[in-house]
């Protein structure tokens, strides 16, 4: 019985030494983060469209929601109801079922900072601090859309996300969104 007892002391206190050490390691891979919000991952690329074509096929997903399915995004839902305003107005809301690595999970957002070419979304009702930035800008007669994530690294969420399998991972979920929606836009162009 003492035996029994002891071997179940030495396997926790081994489990906690094991638990301290990955802490410790991961306040190591932490600790030199010491700004508040920074690009976690950013992606850009030319479309054959005007830019006002490119802001409108965002604010046309409404009507049109079907264009923001592919392997990756199952769909753009839209928020609607008298307290909240129209989508694409400030404070606007949606949720996107998205695709990321083995599970497919619901993700709902807010709009902020609409201007003529630009926007932002904040994802709600979660632990991990982030942010969507969209970006079109004119170049000749075509356009280069750039999102970007932001997070805040003095989170801890927001340090998880940092860590390279997850930062990669989104990396590679905005760069097949950016030429979904490229292709999209250049079919109905």
């Amino acid at each position: 019985m003492t035996n029994s007892i002891n071997l179940k002391l030495i396997l926790f206190l081994l489990l906690m030494l094991i638990l301290l050490s990955i802490i410790f390691v991961l306040h190591l891979y932490f600790k030199n983060f010491n700004s508040n919000n920074i690009i976690l991952a950013s992606y850009n690329q030319n479309i054959n469209a005007d830019s006002s074509d490119v802001i409108d096929w965002f604010y046309d997903l409404e009507d049109y929601p079907d264009r923001y399915k592919f392997d990756t995004h199952k769909g753009i839902y839209f928020i609607n109801n008298d307290s909240l305003p129209p989508f694409g107005s400030n404070g606007s809301k949606f949720y996107t079922k998205e695709k990321l690595l083995f599970f497919t999970k619901k993700l709902k957002f807010r709009m902020e900072n609409i201007k003529s070419n630009s926007f932002e979304i904040f994802l709600e009702d979660s632990i991990f601090p982030i942010k969507g930035k969209f970006l079109v800008t004119k170049k000749g007669n075509k356009s280069n859309l750039q999102i970007d994530i932001i997070t805040n690294k003095n989170n801890l969420y927001g340090k998880i996300l940092h860590l390279p399998f997850i930062k990669n991972t989104i990396y590679n979920q905005i760069k097949k969104e950016i030429y979904n929606i490229k292709k999209s836009i250049e079919i109905l162009s």
